[in-house]
């Protein structure tokens, strides 16, 4: 198999490349720091699989992902550093074949690009746990939270929605305990930073 990795990072594309070059299955690995000649190397290069970063500067790793996958019809498994609810869904609804953390072993890593290029697995180890730990805010709980992120206070926000001040509290305490926090400002900025919410 034949492996395209783009990231931003050039120590993350060392330290894959030394990780991969005694496994046998991989033919060759290549790595890109920048996508500005993507599609002369994909057309060159050929890859089975693409591993894509996510954040590469002021470019967005989703939107090139999704280029690849509609274009040439290449393998894309992400390899983010940021875990958000929101990147699996994307990388899921524009058909990637794997989310993949670069905290993961190397021993996930290897078994993922295997299941992907011969086995035509899809890998989303985490999407599953994030799913079940925080996508079961509601709608109303979402705006709840988009409303304290705007200022706005409590008794305006019951207003707003047309419910009681005491509908917001319990909905408040619904949605500590699913984000596993203690206060409004914890709550934002930890759903902000999952992709709960956009600001």
């Amino acid at each position: 198999m034949k492996i395209l990795h783009i990231d931003d990072h050039l120590i993350i594309g060392k330290s894959v490349e030394l990780t991969l070059e005694d496994i046998p299955e991989i033919s060759e690995y290549k790595f890109i720091q920048n996508v500005e000649d993507l599609d002369t190397i994909i057309k060159s290069f050929d890859p089975s699989i693409v591993l894509l970063d996510i954040q590469l500067g002021d470019k967005n790793g989703l939107t090139i992902g999704e280029y690849i996958i509609n274009h040439y019809k290449k393998k894309v498994i992400f390899f983010s550093g940021f875990d958000l609810v929101a990147y699996h869904e994307k990388a899921l609804e524009i058909r990637a074949y794997g989310f993949i953390v670069k905290d993961a072993s190397i021993e996930e890593l290897i078994t993922a690009l295997k299941q992907v290029h011969f086995e035509n697995k899809k890998v989303f180890p985490h999407s599953e746990r994030l799913k079940q730990s925080y996508t079961t805010l509601s709608e109303r709980e979402r705006a709840i939270l988009i409303r304290l992120a705007q200022g706005t206070t409590q008794s305006n926000i019951a207003t707003e929605l047309d419910i009681a001040d005491k509908t917001v509290r319990n909905h408040l305490g619904s949605i500590y305990k699913k984000l596993n926090t203690h206060n409004a400002v914890e709550s934002v900025a930890k759903a902000t930073k999952l992709g709960l919410i956009k600001l």
